[in-house]
């Protein structure tokens, strides 16, 4: 399938925000097993600390990938692996969850799953 390193860019960019819709929802569930007294104050906001450290993350990366320089590659094989290793590297030198790695790396695979296609 024929499609522009720009697109897989601009997918990759469009998969980080569902992820970001993800935890905006799980958050919206924590508060309300919370209201119903079904998790304890301690394990909400610990839970919600880490939703929101998840979260911020995320969006910084949707960000730094508007300045992601396409120029230089020519496949969309090349990009996703360098997509990779960029993410690999905010990730590390952010001090980012581990979450947020997985995360990022799953929505890579999807895009590449869809170049199969």
């Amino acid at each position: 399938m024929a499609v522009s390193l720009e697109f897989l860019v601009d997918m990759l960019k469009l998969e980080l925000k569902e992820v970001e819709h993800d935890l905006v929802n799980l958050e919206k569930l924590y508060i309300n097993r919370h209201d119903s007294s079904e998790i304890t104050h301690y394990v909400f906001f610990e839970n919600r600390a880490v939703l929101k450290a998840e979260l911020d993350s995320i969006h910084r990366i949707g960000v730094l990938l508007e300045n992601f320089v396409i120029d230089e590659y020519s496949t969309p094989e090349h990009i996703l692996t360098e997509l990779e290793a960029y993410i690999a590297q905010i990730v590390r030198e952010r001090q980012f969850s581990d979450a947020v790695h997985n995360f990022t790396k799953a929505k890579i695979n999807k895009v590449r799953k869809y170049l199969d296609m």
